[in-house]
């Protein structure tokens, strides 16, 4: 049974993907190979605030999408 807002985030997930894949390539290819080796989206989100710092707050949570994404695609 669909939950409410299954849709929405889906959405959300899809459009920060295109968003890496277009503006930021680089990441969005290293963010394949970090979910391959098991990475997570909590996981990521906290590497990337720990690693660039709070000012990367935005680029952060478009990554966790990303993770997010290609997770359902995975599914």
């Amino acid at each position: 049974m669909a939950k409410v807002f299954d849709a929405t985030a889906a959405a959300l997930e899809h459009e920060s993907w295109e968003w890496l894949e277009t503006q930021h390539p680089t990441l969005a290819e290293a963010l394949i190979r970090d979910v391959g080796l098991g990475a997570t989206p909590e996981a990521m989100r906290r590497f990337v605030l720990g690693y660039a710092g709070s000012e990367r707050d935005l680029l952060a949570k478009r990554l966790e999408l990303g993770v997010r994404y290609l997770g359902r695609q995975g599914e």
